[in-house]
């Protein structure tokens, strides 16, 4: 069975497209997609970029995601797992949380900074 990389790169030849065309399409450096098709994902600072870049190029090349994905795992092993999921999404969540808060703390402040004008313009104006 062929490797991630390989897969890439023969269906990129396959379709006709030079790299340089699917680095334009993915809007992946040609550098990541030569890593890339020659199985070399060490160059890449987490497995997420790796990933998806990979999805990027299934796309773009009529691949099957999952699949492409699948051959990658098997090649980097568990490691590029835990990476993802410490780079995913969850990265973002308490941020998200943080600012779900801010609004309605805000307009409580509002709301009160409003109150304690009304009062002191009613106490000592009116």
């Amino acid at each position: 069975m062929e490797s991630a990389g390989e897969w890439v790169r023969e269906a990129r030849k396959a379709k006709g497209i030079s790299i340089e065309r699917l680095s334009a399409e993915t809007r992946v450096h040609v550098d990541a997609l030569r890593a890339i098709e020659e199985d070399r994902y060490e160059i890449f600072p987490a497995a997420a970029y790796a990933v998806g870049h990979l999805r990027s190029c299934a796309r773009v090349l009529g691949l099957d995601e999952e699949e492409l994905l699948r051959r990658y795992r098997a090649e980097v092993g568990e490691k590029a797992e835990e990476e993802e999921q410490l780079w995913g999404n969850d990265v973002e969540e308490p941020r998200a949380k943080r600012r779900s808060l801010l609004l309605p703390i805000l307009g409580i402040l509002a709301i009160a900074l409003a109150a304690a004008a009304y009062l002191y313009l009613k106490r000592f104006r009116g």
